[in-house]
């Protein structure tokens, strides 16, 4: 079931990152979203702002609408009453007629609808630096729908998205970065929300989708805008039923332009925008589904998978083209029939175009999962030296999950310093196996590694002669001798090494010959010789 689960779940991901020019489908309005405006109930506006110790909740003052439960910061919701800037105290705004608008960008006017709109934060570091690994944050608002969204139906949002900015005063703020991407989310359970907003000062994954796994991605659009309400809409087809819908920014922001900024707060870059007048749009069609009817995704010679447009009676007489990886292929039947030889791996949509309608399906993953192998390694068995490290290396394909005999999971490798029998339970969408290998430790003779020139320049890099071990050895000699035989270093300490100086002073490049006698693990005794060359 897990590897089922993540194999949708990338296939709604995919479908996230890009939706198709060919989106044209008869809506009509439904009554599936409750209070679409975000409007408040409350007749005054001390209590308009939502913050840590804000009782009851915002969600009380904003009829069936979920805010973050927040670990940090505040969630804001500005309307006409506090005349959209927040927070508005008049009496410190004069005493202080600077420091009016707190770190939040102007609402633009007019708002698209009703008396007030609802903000979303959404906080991103540049990657490399130390804040990107220090803070994510993003909000999301969701919403326990009036109707539940059926499965394979096909459904439209509307909504308006707000880009602000700065307003003339003010000492701390964020801004309004343009281009956005935002997601709308689905989930089966309504009684999951509200969502706690994922921010953590520890390198915590600010996602829906990583927080909540059975919370998937419906659709994902990029605005741009300045100053400016911008209204577009997501078409999806509903994966499963639907009880409730999250709505914020998209999971992977990686393709939108970074932009550096800095405030007087010394905070992260935040990019704060304004949400409002959500709509539900529903198709009197049915949505263009892709169904695996036959075949295997498990690898092999004859490995195949029958694809098939799951509403071919509906779409009968419509002219139908499957797609590979975004681009046309000979096909126009209802069925697609991919081997290894035969198109073979990659993501595959079916299109329907009639009079009225052009739809493309939701992107079907055609990828061949290998069978878990069942030897760890290239060899059933290993013999390492004390000391050493041996990696356990299993193959079981990209969606496998693993469970080591330790309880070690999640990895498809292992690293093993001890004798033992190590197995590994390997599981994916074509069979579950266990594999096992046992690995004995045992007592090496020592290998020498002496290097073959230094530079004793004080520059901390290869500055120090001295010989280096692999394995056990109970004593040890090492002697250095210049070309006249003279023995110019002696040392009993193998962490002990010759500095390039003789008596204090520093010796002449050349080429000297060094001798190291050592007894190793056995009790046998080895010298061995070799030469060594001082640069300056």
């Amino acid at each position: 079931m897990k590897i089922v689960f993540l194999s949708v779940l990338l296939c709604f991901l995919f479908t996230c990152k890009a939706q198709n020019a060919c989106n044209k489908a008869p809506f009509t309005l439904s009554n599936h979203l409750r209070n679409p405006s975000l409007e408040q109930v409350l007749s005054t506006c001390e209590t308009v702002i939502a913050n840590d110790s804000l009782i009851p909740p915002l969600s009380a003052f904003i009829p069936y609408w979920q805010f973050p439960i927040k670990i940090y910061g505040a969630f804001p919701y500005f309307a006409q009453c506090n005349q959209f800037y927040y927070p508005r105290d008049p009496a410190d705004e004069i005493r202080n007629p600077n420091s009016r608008i707190n770190r939040y960008p102007l609402v633009p006017q007019p708002i698209p609808d009703g008396r007030g709109v609802t903000g979303m934060m959404c906080f991103r570091s540049r990657i490399g630096t130390p804040r990107a690994d220090t803070f994510a944050l993003k909000d999301y608002i969701s919403n326990n729908l009036f109707r539940v969204l059926k499965k394979d139906s096909l459904y439209r949002i509307s909504f308006y998205l707000g880009f602000g900015i700065k307003d003339t005063i003010g000492t701390g703020f964020y801004i309004s970065g343009s281009p956005m991407k935002i997601s709308i989310f689905g989930l089966a359970d309504s009684s999951k929300i509200p969502f706690t907003s994922p921010f953590a000062r520890t390198k915590h994954i600010g996602c829906l989708t990583q927080q909540f796994k059975d919370l998937v991605c419906l659709g994902t659009r990029t605005l741009q805008g300045t100053a400016e309400w911008i209204k577009d809409s997501i078409t999806f087809i509903a994966p499963m039923d639907i009880q409730s819908i999250a709505i914020g920014p998209a999971c992977d922001l990686s393709d939108v332009p970074y932009t550096e900024r800095f405030d007087s707060w010394n905070a992260p870059p935040g990019d704060f925008y304004f949400l409002d007048h959500l709509q539900f749009y529903q198709s009197s069609v049915p949505g263009i589904v892709i169904e695996k009817t036959a075949g295997s995704l498990c690898d092999g010679p004859n490995a195949s998978v029958t694809l098939h447009l799951k509403s071919e009676g509906y779409y009968s007489g419509s002219k139908l083209q499957w797609y590979k990886n975004n681009t046309a292929i000979p096909e126009t039947r209802a069925s697609l029939l991919v081997t290894k030889t035969q198109y073979g791996e990659g993501w595959y949509q079916c299109g329907v175009q009639n009079d009225s309608i052009c739809m493309r399906s939701d992107s079907f993953l055609v990828r061949w999962d290998p069978l878990p192998s069942s030897i760890i390694g290239k060899n059933e068995d290993t013999t390492a030296c004390n000391g050493d490290t041996v990696i356990l290396k299993v193959n079981g394909g990209a969606f496998a999950s693993y469970v080591w005999s330790d309880g070690y999971t999640f990895d498809v490798s292992k690293q093993v310093t001890q004798t033992g029998i190590y197995s590994v339970t390997i599981s994916n969408s074509c069979t579950t196996l266990t594999a096992k290998k046992i690995v004995n430790f045992k007592e090496c003779p020592p290998a020498l590694y002496v290097p073959s020139a230094f530079t004793p320049n004080h520059d901390q890099l290869n500055d120090v002669f001295r010989a280096h071990f692999t394995g056990k050895i109970k004593a040890f000699k090492m002697s250095v001798y210049n070309r006249a035989g003279q023995r110019i270093f002696y040392s009993e300490d193998i962490l002990k090494g010759w500095d390039g100086t003789v008596k204090h002073l520093p010796e002449n490049t050349g080429v000297f010959v060094w001798v190291v006698e050592y007894t190793d693990g056995f009790d046998k005794k080895i010298t061995e010789k070799g030469t060594v060359t001082l640069i300056r």
